[in-house]
């Protein structure tokens, strides 16, 4: 692509997005209020959430991880320990 089609592209896009940017701070520059309200209490809502996922998580590993010992009844060793002494 030759220089002077980039430069004019470039400038047109660059064009472009400064006035979109200038429109959508024109148009809720009014509302920044209840933008921050709503951003806190989402930003909230996903830390939460992202807090209950991470808690599945580690729940789940730790219980792969430990399967063997979830699954053993705690008086298993001593049946097991009844079971040797009447076999002598």
């Amino acid at each position: 692509m030759r220089w002077r089609t980039f430069l004019f592209y470039n400038a047109l896009g660059g064009g472009v997005w400064v006035t979109a940017a200038v429109l959508v701070g024109y148009l809720l520059g009014e509302g920044v209020d209840f933008l921050e309200w709503w951003m806190g209490r989402t930003s909230l809502l996903l830390l939460g959430l992202v807090a209950v996922g991470l808690g599945f998580y580690f729940a789940h590993r730790w219980s792969t991880t430990h399967r063997s010992w979830l699954t053993e009844s705690p008086d298993h060793e001593q049946r097991g320990q009844q079971n040797d002494e009447t076999s002598e």
